[in-house]
């Protein structure tokens, strides 16, 4: 619980960039439609998802 708690600060602290850091580093850029580019995602490596699929990880 401490750590939450101390994660919960650093978000209250620092305000909504920090959320948006974790954002752009995870969301692929999206193409028409909001999607990602077939040639960049998870199975070229690049690491990074949809809006949506970040969202459904995120969801508790």
């Amino acid at each position: 619980m401490d750590d939450d708690a101390r994660e919960f600060g650093q978000h209250f602290k620092q305000g909504g960039w920090r959320l948006g850091l974790l954002v752009a580093r995870n969301v692929e850029h999206g193409g028409a439609g909001g999607r990602p580019a077939e040639n960049r995602s998870l199975e070229n490596g690049s690491g990074k998802v949809s809006m949506s699929q970040f969202a459904d990880l995120a969801r508790p």
